[in-house]
Order: C-alpha cells, then sequence, then structure tokens
C-alpha cells in the first residue's frame, strides 16, 4: 500500500478520500511495517495502549510493541464527513513517532510532536 489518496466517482462527480480516509490509509501503511496501528480504540490512552500491547504479545510474544492508535474519544475531532476539525492525537511508541510523522505528512496532515503522541491536523 502506497498510502496515496485515491478519488472515486460518486453521482458523476469526483469525490475525494476523506481526512479520516487518508489517515486509515496511513495508519495501515505502518501496519504493513509490524505497526500495531490501530483507530477508535476504548478508554485512556493508557488503558488502550495498554490493551493494545497485550493483544499485540499474545499473537506475537517476539514483538517489539511499536504501536500507533487514537482513542474513542478523539472520533470527536472528525466531523461527520470524516474531516479533521480539530487536532487528533495520535499515541505512538517512541521507535514509530518518526515514521509515523513522514506518513502524515506524506498523506498531506501537518504533524506536531509531543511526548508519546503527534498531533496530526489538516493544513
Amino acid at each position: 500500500m502506497t498510502g496515496e489518496a485515491r478519488s472515486a466517482v460518486v453521482g458523476g462527480t469526483e469525490a475525494l478520500p476523506s481526512d479520516r480516509d487518508r489517515l486509515l490509509l496511513a495508519l495501515a501503511e505502518l501496519a504493513a511495517y509490524g505497526i500495531a496501528a490501530e483507530e477508535s480504540l476504548l478508554g485512556t490512552p493508557d488503558q488502550a495502549r495498554e490493551d493494545l500491547l497485550v493483544r499485540l504479545w499474545t499473537r506475537a510474544p517476539r514483538a517489539l510493541g511499536s504501536y500507533a492508535f487514537w482513542t474513542r474519544s478523539a472520533e470527536s475531532s472528525f466531523d461527520p464527513t470524516g474531516t479533521l476539525r480539530t487536532p487528533l492525537p495520535l499515541h505512538t511508541s517512541d521507535d514509530v513517532a518518526e515514521p509515523a510523522e513522514f506518513v502524515l505528512h506524506r498523506a498531506g496532515f501537518t504533524v506536531h510532536r509531543t511526548a508519546h503522541r503527534l498531533e496530526v491536523t489538516h493544513p
């Protein structure tokens, strides 16, 4: 997967993928490299991180524990059409912050790095 946005023709007009769609493509690209990349996880960031790592290490006990995710409460960053209206906190392991930032920039987002998360915004 290249992470490139593809357009589709809907009702005779060209429909571009939403910000949410482009973020999901970016997560899929990270997952292709063995990173546990998920969207809309339940709980606080700490609870979501713990649950994600337990699932990961159950499937792959030798996995490095690399991850990227956003929580269900962060879904309010999107409007009903999938447009990003407020910064989306994307929580990452330290080793994933830089690759995630690269993939998100390539997908057309602005990214600001803070401790253990990226703030993703629409340019």
